[in-house]
Formats: C-alpha cells, structure tokens, sequence
C-alpha cells in the first residue's frame, strides 16, 4: 500500500498530505497566502507526526511542478528533490494543469464524449498557461503560455466542446463569447486532488527522474522578505 507525501506548492496558498492507498491519512493546509518558504518544512513535520510515520517510510513524495508560482515551485522542487535523494525514495512531478483537469473531471457529471479540457492557471495580467486534455486525460497541447483572442483553440478543434478549466477561466470568458465554450472557474489544484493522480502514478511505477527533473516555472509573482536555506525535515 503506497505511502505518499503530496506536496502542493504552485498556488498562492500551501497545502500538504500524507496518503496511504489513496486515502489521506493526515493533511496540512496553510491559512496564509504566499507562505511556502516560511511553512512547508514545519508542515510536512506536522503531516508525518500527526501520521505517526517516519520519513523513511516513505514510497514516493508528489509534487505538483508547474506551472504557477515561480517561488512556490522553487521551494517545492528544491525540497523534494534533496528529501527523494536524501530517504531513497522515488519522485512523481505532475503537471498542475494535469491535477486540475483530473479534479473537474472527477466533479462532473458530463460524458466529455465530444469535449475537451482546457485546463488553465492564472499568469497575471492577461496572460494564461494551460494544457489541453481529452476525457481520458490524454494530453492534446503541451503546458504552454498564451494571450487568448475570441478564437481560442476553435480553429485545432473545430467541432469540439470547449470546457475551459481554472482560475483561468474567469479571465477567458471576456474574451470568448461563442456558445460551443464552457466555463468553470474552480481553482481545484490541492495537495489532496494531487493524491488521487500520484497514486496512479506509483501503482503504474511512472516516477520522476530526480537528476534530470525540471519544473515547469510559471510568473514570479512572490518573493519571501528573507531568502533563506532550510533543512529537510528536521
């Protein structure tokens, strides 16, 4: 039964849990904004000890990787990493586009027979990243960034139903106005909807490689008052 540390960094706010077989056994979620340098080490001790585990016990740690918040991806990627090398334990890096599409689908009751997922994450001003998805979460377009205009996607799938996913999503319904586009504006990327993909992930042994993993950096919105190391765990 896989025992999976997942750690949601990319959002404004922080949000950690400990899962064993897919059910979540302990969890941690921030009640700051833009605090991840300052509580994710403290938060992953809180996790494990309210858990009664010990990091080496652990299979495999998850991390979403991108795109979102430049720090809180630094700060996420750093710690997993040296934690993976440092306990021997295997690393699943999952795109945050990817945890999103995973949630909203979950969420809905629509067949998705003709449509496709547009899985988005605000880059401030107007500006998007996103991923495209089918039902299966089959991966159609690469995370990428794009300022949308009124066609948006329509010309690659013309005869699909458009679901526009994420904190995104608000921004695009200004701009796009035909009937064939849908809209939900959930921000649904957590630590726990984060779990039900890294499980998948370890029972199909898709794992990270630590040496070569590079995340998928989104806009620097945030910097910590104090640029500091930290330790891992403790």
């Amino acid at each position: 039964m896989p025992l999976i540390l997942n750690l949601e960094t990319t959002g404004d706010v922080l949000s950690v849990c400990l899962s064993k077989n897919g059910e979540i056994i302990s969890e941690f979620i921030s009640s700051q904004e833009r605090s991840h340098s300052e509580e994710l080490v403290p938060a992953v001790n809180q996790v494990l000890e309210r858990a009664g585990i010990l990091p080496k016990q652990l299979d495999a740690i998850a991390l979403t990787s991108g795109p979102g918040s430049y720090t809180g991806i630094r700060v996420g990627s750093s710690f997993a990493k040296a934690s993976c090398l440092a306990l021997g334990c295997n690393l699943i890096a999952v795109p945050s586009t990817l945890v999103q599409a995973n949630a909203f689908i979950d969420s809905s009751s629509n067949d998705f027979a003709n449509s496709i997922i547009v899985s988005t994450i605000d880059a401030r001003r107007m500006e998007i990243w996103y991923s495209v998805y089918d039902k299966q979460l089959n991966q159609l377009e690469k995370v990428q960034a794009a300022i949308p205009d009124n066609d948006f996607l329509r010309f690659m799938y013309p005869t699909k139903e458009i679901i526009v996913s994420g904190n995104g999503a608000e921004k695009l319904k200004s701009v796009l106005y035909d009937k064939s586009y849908h809209f939900d504006t959930n921000y649904r990327i957590n630590a726990i909807e984060l779990s039900k993909i890294s499980l998948k992930y370890c029972k199909s042994w898709i794992y990270t490689n630590i040496m070569t993993f590079t995340p998928i950096y989104g806009k620097d919105f945030f910097l910590p008052k104090n640029q500091h190391s930290f330790k891992i765990f403790k």
